[in-house]
């Protein structure tokens, strides 16, 4: 490849770049301390936390690298973020630095910091979803990009350097493996091919790459135990498997489709530079600064306008790759165009083609093996596109250095504020980080949180100090509440992450806690979500306990964010079981009545909400509901509650309750409670662990005033339609 030639102001927008890349670091620094969510990024910590919990790895053993993190900067969770962001900033840089040695590094100094500055940006691109605390992703990106370095300088390098490098690249390779094992598995075959295709000793260098592969395997292997490390493996494609996530299924074939979508993406926003491009490549004067300026005009376009930018949006992952990959695409058609005797396509070690081939393909090796968005997911992996714009810019005809640096500039400028725009809010919460200001104590140090999620993790741990909880206790967490351990300071045993909403919830979750020995379950506590989706016996009569009997209820706190939204429970594990006595009342209507206004009584019900007019029947000692007339806008809509006339216990009540409220068959169910934060709406699908059973919500209510309204809604979408309500009745149990 070409390096740029002689000229000084490229000097200035190389220095552009490199602020920009300095900014964006700087915003990431400082939210590092700020907002935390219980599902993804709770998992990630806990299990750093305690890596020997992990005895089913579902995404294999990423744990390892990061509890060594998470312990050399003393368990802090920020510094620990901290840590994350600097490793992929350093590994970028060192891919960066590995790709200007391919192209001849003829000491300039300027192209260099802008080119550094622009892939620095780049690897940044990682943050786009927004999670800041180190998981298996980031680690396979450092391992990636380290890879990637270490065999751009074995492409350039002679002799027992080539080997040391290729060695190295192998290592990175192992490295990546434990962090993500699919990411390694495509990773170890790209670079093979890679070294085997590139001009040299190919064999000599291939098979350092998987010496220094096998070499870190087999110490981390016998380190770590071989028949340990194999049977958790095996443990936790077992869990995942019982999980039985539909995101597994397909998912080649949705691969497919995703991809496919994604390039008709870009192909149609890149026609119209493209074309302009195209045509001016045939111009004698036509250089990189132009390819620049045009591709920077239509990434702005596109930015401002198909992602909402002007009316308040924000990009994400995949719009960003997509633009990126239409920047690509256009630089590409521009070089293509040009004459044969203006193109400059060679590098130290050969053929620029590879290494522009192996950048594509990076964003690709991370992101295999997610259940989700393939496209989406490789958006976090920008950097190789951002490098194989670079090196297409360097191809530029008059050899100019300023043409690379402006492209250096645009891009580190685009890719750096479209960063930051993504991280004006926290993963999974519902208040930027702006809100995020209340110093909140953590067993992973001092977050600072929005007032909502601070009440929330304060009022809990007091409670749990209260009730002699101490850290290293065992706490199972029902369901997708690592967070929440990991913050307590509590142990998950078997698994750190419960998962929730899924087929195989409650067998996935049986096998996992049974690895960690029935004795130890028997003595763990518990928390249980509103939102948790099962009944926490489906769990707990595996190991001889029976929920709530043989536990103390400690309390509850308001978690405000995200699909966790709602109440969570702390319950220790009683001594003896108490024999708590229910009181179970059935709901039943004497006489017909016709509901015609908001607020009214209809024998047990208030109504709370009303569009039309209904009929409540009795029959057969089941209650009827029938749509009779709708309202001025065609609609039917129904809403009642149970009202404090005949069940006083819901605005009152002396001790805490457990209630179940439930039916046979019938409409939706719900209980619905004021927060500080707003209406907690608990419906009865929340708990529709099998297709179709949306018969029950169960709820804890604390002692005192604090009214609740539990009560059904119906909307049918025809005058004379009915629904029979079966079974439907509201147990109370007393949990003093």
């Amino acid at each position: 490849m070409t390096v740029p030639g002689a000229g000084r102001f490229n000097l200035v927008p190389s220095l552009v770049a490199a602020c920009c890349c300095i900014a964006a670091t700087i915003v990431l620094l400082l939210l590092a301390d700020r907002g935390f969510d219980i599902t993804d990024e709770g998992y990630y910590l806990l299990a750093s936390q305690r890596p020997s919990d992990v005895l089913a790895p579902a995404n294999g053993f990423f744990y390892l690298p990061s509890s060594f993190m998470l312990d050399t900067v003393g368990g802090d969770l920020a510094a620990f973020r901290r840590l994350g962001l600097l490793l992929l900033i350093a590994s970028s840089l060192f891919m960066a630095l590995g790709l200007r040695r391919i192209g001849g590094n003829d000491g300039d100094r300027g192209s260099t910091i802008g080119w550094c500055a622009a892939i620095a940006t780049g690897g940044l691109a990682y943050y786009g979803i927004g999670i800041l605390t180190p998981s298996y992703n980031i680690l396979a990106l450092i391992g990636i990009t380290c890879a990637y370095g270490c065999t751009l300088r074995s492409l350039v390098e002679h002799g027992r350097g080539a080997t040391a490098w290729a060695v190295g690249a192998g290592a990175c390779v192992t490295f990546t493996l434990v962090a993500k094992w699919p990411s390694g598995i495509l990773l170890v075959a790209a670079l093979t091919a890679w070294m085997l295709l590139s001009p040299g000793k190919r064999v000599a260098r291939t098979a350092a790459l998987w010496i220094g592969a096998g070499i870190l395997l087999l110490l981390i292997v016998l380190l770590h135990s071989p028949g340990v490390m194999f049977e958790r493996f095996g443990n936790g494609l077992q869990f995942l498997d019982r999980l039985g996530s539909p995101h597994a299924d397909g998912i080649f074939v949705r691969y497919i489709g995703q991809l496919s979508e994604f390039s008709l993406n870009t192909i149609v926003l890149a026609i119209l530079p493209a074309i302009i491009i195209a045509g001016l490549a045939r111009t004698r004067g036509f250089g990189s600064g132009w390819w620049s300026a045009i591709a920077a005009l239509w990434y702005g376009w596109w930015l401002l306008l198909d992602t909402g930018k002007l009316d308040g949006g924000t990009p994400d992952r995949e719009r960003l790759a997509i633009a990126l990959a239409g920047w690509l695409l256009v630089m590409c058609i521009g070089w293509i165009s040009l004459p044969p005797s203006r193109r400059h396509d060679t590098a130290r070690g050969g053929s620029i083609v590879l290494p522009i081939l192996a950048m594509l393909v990076l964003p690709l090796i991370f992101a295999f093996g997610t259940g989700t968005s393939l496209p989406r997911t490789a958006g976090s992996a920008c950097i190789g596109l951002v490098a194989a714009i670079l090196m297409i810019a360097a191809l530029a005809p008059g050899r100019s250095r300023m043409g690379t640096a402006v492209t250096a500039m645009v891009l580190a400028a685009v890719v750096g504020s479209s960063i930051v725009s993504m991280n004006e809010q926290p993963y999974r919460q519902n208040l930027a980080y702006g809100n995020h200001v209340v110093d909140t104590e953590l067993a992973g140090g001092t977050i600072r949180l929005d007032p909502h999620s601070s009440r929330f993790f304060t009022r809990l741990r007091t409670i749990a100090e209260e009730h002699g909880f101490t850290t290293g206790t065992d706490l199972i967490g029902i369901t997708n509440l690592p967070g929440v351990v990991a913050a307590l300071g509590g142990r998950a045993p078997g698994v750190p992450w419960l998962h929730g909403r899924y087929p195989g919830t409650v067998d996935a979750a049986n096998f996992g806690l049974e690895l960690s020995g029935r004795q130890r379950l028997r003595d763990a506590w518990l928390l249980n979500a509103d939102r948790g989706g099962i009944d926490p016996n489906l769990l707990t009569s595996r190991f001889g306990r029976h929920f709530p009997d043989d536990y103390t209820y400690c309390g509850q706190a308001w978690w405000p964010n995200d699909v966790q939204r709602g109440f969570v429970q702390l319950w220790k594990p009683a001594d003896a079981r108490v024999n708590r006595r229910p009181v179970t009342e059935m709901i039943t209507i004497d006489e017909p009545v016709e509901i015609t206004e908001r607020g009214q009584v209809a024998g047990p019900f208030i109504v709370d909400g009303l569009h039309g007019r209904f009929r409540l029947d009795a029959k057969a000692g089941h209650i009827v509901i029938t749509a009779i007339k709708p309202a001025t806008d065609g609609r039917f809509a129904l809403q009642i509650r149970l009202g404090e006339h005949a069940h006083p216990r819901i605005a009152r009540r002396d001790h805490p309750m457990l209630v179940k409220w439930s039916q046979d068959t019938g409409p939706g169910m719900f209980i619905q409670q004021d927060t500080p934060g707003g209406l907690d709406h608990l419906p009865g699908t929340n708990f529709r662990v099998y297709p179709n059973d949306d018969s029950t919500v169960l709820r804890t209510l604390d002692a005192g005033e604090s009214p609740a309204r539990i009560g059904l809604n119906w909307n049918p979408p025809n005058p004379g339609d009915s629904i029979v309500i079966e079974g439907l009745q509201i147990q109370w149990l007393p949990l003093h």
